[in-house]
């Protein structure tokens, strides 16, 4: 039985119509095709490594993180306003010290 991984490569090779792998020796080498997938996928992954850092006129409006300082006694406020408007929400709650340090 292939492994997971070899599932999904010839999976991706069947559904693109091209093979992406020389499998004719001992160890299988990218043909052209693969050689150009590798080399568009890296750069797909570095522009996607970017978006969060791109203005919202470039992303839509996208927000993929946002700082919020409130107190103590908002946060529920805060954590329901979030949840309602958002389907896929991480908050991550960090309490500072008068003199501005994380704890």
């Amino acid at each position: 039985m292939p492994s997971a991984v070899t599932y999904t490569v010839q999976k991706l090779e069947q559904d693109l119509g091209v093979p992406l792998f020389d499998r004719s020796g001992h160890r299988a080498r990218l043909t052209p095709a693969g050689v150009e997938l590798l080399r568009e996928g890296r750069h797909l992954l570095r522009a996607a490594g970017d978006f969060p850092d791109a203005p919202p006129s470039v992303t839509g409006g996208y927000q993929p993180s946002t700082r919020e300082n409130t107190d103590l006694a908002q946060v529920d406020g805060v954590v329901r306003a979030a949840a309602a408007n958002l389907n896929a929400t991480c908050l991550r709650l960090v309490q500072k010290s008068g003199d501005g340090a994380s704890s």
